[in-house]
């Protein structure tokens, strides 16, 4: 199923971890997985992140990274697909990412 988010990819993330890059893994609660061209964020967050929240991400086999600043809130559990976004970088099998807030989000 295109845009699916792999059981593999998921418990890679786990392994993986989140916290290194560019801000507090207390603030992260975010799962980022690139797949395909795309980057796809889940708020893992039990409150709503709210528009205008800027996040960084990055893949670290491509060494591929963005920002992205949310237009609308993301839901608890809500998915952002960042279609495109790494580029000419095709990501085979789906793979972990790192994604965090550079800054801890007001309120946050």
């Amino acid at each position: 199923m295109p845009g699916a988010v792999s059981a593999s990819a998921i418990r890679a993330l786990v392994v993986f971890g989140i916290g290194v890059f560019a801000g507090s893994a207390a603030h992260a609660a975010m799962t980022c997985v690139a797949s395909g061209y795309d980057v796809i964020i889940v708020n893992d967050k039990d409150a709503e992140i709210d528009a205008g929240a800027v996040l960084q991400w990055r893949e670290p086999f491509t060494r591929t990274t963005g920002t992205f600043t949310l237009r609308e809130p993301l839901e608890p559990g809500g998915r952002l697909v960042l279609a495109g976004a790494m580029g000419s970088n095709f990501m085979v099998e789906d793979g972990p990412c790192e994604a965090v807030f550079p800054d801890p989000p007001e309120g946050g």
